[in-house]
């Protein structure tokens, strides 16, 4: 049933056009701050960890310059992925799976990181998503006590996701449409 619904997610995520994709990603940017900010989080002070996207992920790199401190991930081997603090939005290389990695060596621990942003190929309204199948966030997300945000477009939402045990839900997710 996940295969099948991480098909038709990313299917109907990909059919949105680049238009549509760029002005989805300016509101899910803006939304996803002002859901910081009422959870009374100062911007400017926090340490993010976000992703750099890939196919027709959610874009907010453009918010990069906003925090304290962005962290992106790096996968370690084939079951985990640190996360890598860098100065700019240009300090990555091509890693694996074809995904720019950070060019650093200052690892964060996951007790350093505020908030985590996490990419969706899917989600539900009891905030759990689906990924690419891999586990790395899965098993991340169960290492840090900071606030799990989930980013996806509304066209991604399915009405229900079997979870397992190492499944871990979003304290919030935010869509164009805005947040849950």
């Amino acid at each position: 049933m996940k295969v099948t619904q991480r098909t038709s997610c990313a299917t109907r995520r990909n059919e949105l056009s680049k238009e549509e994709r760029t002005i989805k990603n300016k509101e899910i940017s803006e939304l996803l701050i002002s859901l910081l900010r009422n959870l009374n989080l100062t911007i400017s002070t926090l340490t993010i960890a976000m992703y750099m996207p890939i196919r027709s992920e959610v874009d907010i790199t453009s918010l990069f310059n906003e925090f304290k401190a962005v962290a992106i991930p790096k996968v370690m081997n084939d079951t985990n992925m640190t996360f890598y603090s860098i100065p700019s939005i240009s300090d990555v290389e091509i890693g694996s799976f074809n995904v720019l990695e950070p060019i650093s060596e200052h690892p964060m621990c996951p007790n350093e990181i505020d908030v985590v942003i996490v990419p969706m190929v899917g989600y539900d309204t009891n905030k759990q998503r689906i990924g690419y199948g891999k586990g790395y966030y899965d098993r991340y997300l169960n290492t840090t006590n900071a606030i799990c945000i989930g980013v996806a477009y509304e066209c991604q939402k399915v009405e229900h996701i079997c979870i397992n045990e190492y499944d871990k839900a979003m304290n919030y997710i935010v869509t164009e449409q805005g947040s849950i």
